[in-house]
């Protein structure tokens, strides 16, 4: 219960759930890992915590919140075994799967019956959500382990080759890249005029959406993963620990000044 932190329900669904579970009327889909390695989705009833469906699709561990299209009928996720699954939402039946080529760790972004799908495979690239074909691939020079962001028809990410990247959504072109000083891990948010992006240099990126040049940049501790939160009057963001130091990774709230 949010008001007093006591367990309302707890339920055992694999031996990890490594992907934030995500809300649909009055139901919880849940990419879960098995020690196998293998992994599978489960749809739970949010007020009981009862498991009312299990797909075990996935061949490796899946650690990529489900991403729900309303208009398309449409339920999916990526996994470590290099797909991204997808399942109808109105009667949980498989739809397509997508290979990537690489393991696709991290969330996937959804716009205009576009999934933009990020992958260890150096690619990020754009599925259509109905039938599962290839619009466009983009090519990075490293891993994609970020969440990307989408607004106003562009495509916001990070890499393991330190860029952040603005993709156009419907062609795949590369609008501007912005170099930082370590990986970009984590989720790119972007705002009505900026991309926010965390990097393992330490800092919180504030680029300019229409050409990637860096507003403002905020050093910390350790490696920036969390995606940050903007409200009316600030942003939120987490670290981790500093590697090989004693010191606590920190949660920052930054306000303008």
């Amino acid at each position: 219960a949010v008001e007093s932190g006591e367990i309302d329900w707890q339920t055992g669904v694999g031996d990890a759930a490594a992907a934030s579970p995500t809300y649909y009327e009055g139901k919880l889909y849940v990419a879960v890992e098995h020690a196998t390695p293998s992994g599978s989705v489960v749809v739970m009833d949010a007020e009981s915590g009862e498991i009312e469906e299990r797909d075990r699709r996935p061949t490796d561990h899946p650690h990529s919140t489900v991403a729900i299209d309303l208009d398309r009928d449409r339920f999916l996720f990526g996994s470590n075994d290099g797909y991204c699954y997808a399942w109808s939402l109105s009667d949980r039946e498989r739809a397509w799967r997508y290979d990537t080529g690489g393991d696709s760790k991290a969330p996937i972004a959804i716009s205009r019956g576009i999934a933009v799908v990020p992958s260890w495979a150096e690619t990020v690239t754009a599925v259509d959500v109905e039938d599962g074909s290839r619009i466009w691939e983009f090519e990075t020079d490293d891993m994609v382990m970020c969440a990307p962001a989408v607004r106003d028809d562009t495509v916001y990410v990070g890499s393991h080759d330190g860029n952040c990247y603005a993709i156009d959504l419907a062609t795949g072109e590369e609008q501007w890249s912005t170099p930082t000083n370590g990986w970009i891990t984590g989720s790119a948010v972007a705002t009505n005029d900026h991309v926010l992006v965390g990097s393992y240099d330490a800092n919180l990126y504030a680029l300019d959406r229409e050409d990637g040049s860096v507003s403002w940049t905020v050093e910390g501790r350790g490696d920036v993963t969390s995606a940050p939160l903007v409200t009316d009057d600030a942003i939120y963001y987490a670290e981790r620990a500093p590697e090989e130091s004693e010191e606590a990774g920190m949660c920052y709230k930054l306000v303008a000044v």
